[in-house]
């Protein structure tokens, strides 16, 4: 996988957690895994397509959701409510947003094709012969997020 594919998601999901909590956020240290999966709680799972195509997801624990959603609302949340959930999408939409307007910039113009929502721990997705990369980004007084990212070039896909 390109750092080119990586870099957009990393300075994008900075760029959001800066304008929401007005801290910059710490970036933690990358690792590989040879298929898409994640170990968090609760992930917005966000389809690519257009000339880079895969997946990415943004994972955290519930702890970190709740706190993520109460500063979107201005509210606290004691669970993961519906309305909690909703905030969470809208993180998850932002977050997109902002990294696919930078992968553009870079020469890759996508589209995100649609997002979910998935609580549970350890799920895996697969990826036929896509390695995912790990980037977390502590938050401080908030938590992690951890961002999950198995792309491809569409040329890459189709031969």
């Amino acid at each position: 996988m390109k750092v080119e594919y990586i870099t957009p998601f990393v300075s994008g999901s900075i760029l959001v957690i800066e304008e929401i909590f007005g801290i910059t956020p710490e970036r933690g240290q990358l690792s590989a895994r040879p298929e898409l999966f994640t170990s968090q709680q609760i992930n917005i799972l966000c389809a690519i397509s257009g000339e880079i195509e895969g997946q990415v997801i943004y994972g955290m624990d519930s702890g970190t959701a709740r706190k993520l959603a109460g500063k979107l609302r201005d509210k606290q949340f004691s669970d993961i409510t519906a309305e909690a959930d909703v905030a969470i999408a809208e993180l998850g939409q932002r977050l997109s947003d902002s990294s696919l307007k930078l992968l553009a910039a870079e020469g890759f113009p996508t589209d995100m094709a649609s997002q979910t929502i998935i609580k549970g721990a350890n799920i895996r997705m697969s990826r036929i012969d896509t390695p995912t990369l790990v980037i977390p980004i502590l938050i401080e007084g908030v938590g992690e997020i951890e961002i999950y990212v198995s792309l491809r070039s569409a040329k890459e896909a189709a031969a």
